[in-house]
């Protein structure tokens, strides 16, 4: 197989590159983005297909291997990252849909419960486990369910003080625990 490099020697040559594979599949060098079926990339990777499901894929074989995703924050620069601190939002999955424009009905997303390495060794890491949604007649995400680095369970609630907490705004609250 051939291979084939391209490489911008300065910010006056950067521009985008066109696969032959698709018109639509296009490397932004201005921007630093990469589309598949998009003509103009607004994130990093973009793919979008028309007319059938789009599933981004990772697989492992082997055993004790497995596909992943990885999503990574942190303070600091890319060169010289700094510790998470208490209260950073570090990493969310959005859940979005289309009504007059693309907006988002669902999140979950990762909360840094305290400073990161400071508990006495650098492995410390506690986080908090968000769940948001939109309810009907509003565009606005609202938290409804927290699961806490203490193992700490809230609906309604970020803030747990009991194992399982249930907050709810003014109506009655029925919890209702069956057997089958």
């Amino acid at each position: 197989s051939e291979t084939l490099n391209l490489r911008s020697t300065s910010n006056a040559t950067k521009g985008k590159v066109t696969f032959e594979v698709s018109a639509l599949t296009i490397y932004d060098g201005v921007n630093e983005r990469f589309g598949v079926n998009v003509a103009s990339p607004a994130f990093k990777l973009q793919v979008e297909t028309d007319g059938a499901s789009n599933y981004i894929f990772s697989g492992a074989f082997g055993t004790g291997f497995q596909g992943g995703l990885i999503l990574y924050s942190a303070r600091g620069s890319q060169a010289s990252p700094t510790a998470t601190q208490s209260g950073d939002e570090f990493a969310d999955i959005l859940f979005q849909g289309f009504d007059t424009a693309r907006s988002t009905g669902a999140r979950i997303y990762a909360v840094a419960a305290a400073e990161w390495g400071t508990a006495g060794d650098t492995s410390d890491d506690p986080t908090d486990l968000r769940f948001a949604t939109v309810p009907d007649g509003s565009s606005a995400l609202a938290d409804v369910l927290t699961i806490t680095s203490t193992a700490r369970v809230g609906i309604g609630t970020t803030a747990p003080s009991v194992a399982l907490e249930v907050e709810t705004d003014g109506a009655s609250t029925n919890i209702r625990a069956a057997a089958y």
